[in-house]
């Protein structure tokens, strides 16, 4: 059975956050139940220039604002991401949250390779390690 990841809200507002996209996570595999994360928070960057730590440090925050259902961001990025973004998610891979770095060029990988969405999602998460 194909995982169901749908969008449930784009550009939601919280007070002093906004939220690309919520995604709803109902995927009945035990992978993905145990992340324990009912819904997925996604930021996209569509910048000519690479993103930095600032934004995903930024991230990390309103995951952490709103871990009792979101565990796991996606942060986008057109232009994918300087090294200090990449050792930012390093110092942040802690406790239940984690954040995805994912590049146009990665999107761009996985419609090549036809690889199952799911999977995809997996094999990045297994990268965070």
């Amino acid at each position: 059975m194909e995982p169901t990841l749908r969008v449930k809200q784009t550009r939601r507002r919280l007070g002093d956050e906004e939220i690309d996209f919520i995604v709803v996570n109902d995927c009945p595999s035990t992978f993905w139940s145990n992340l324990r994360s009912p819904l997925f928070l996604v930021e996209c960057k569509n910048w000519s220039c690479p993103v930095g730590a600032r934004e995903v440090r930024d991230l990390d925050s309103k995951l952490r604002n709103h871990r009792a259902f979101a565990r796991l961001g996606f942060l986008i990025a057109a232009n994918g991401f300087t090294s200090e973004a990449r050792e930012a998610i390093k110092r942040l891979s802690r406790d239940d949250v984690a954040i995805l770095l994912v590049a146009l060029s990665d999107i761009q990988d996985f419609v090549r390779r036809k690889q199952r969405l799911a999977e995809w999602f997996e094999d990045l998460i297994a990268e965070l390690l």
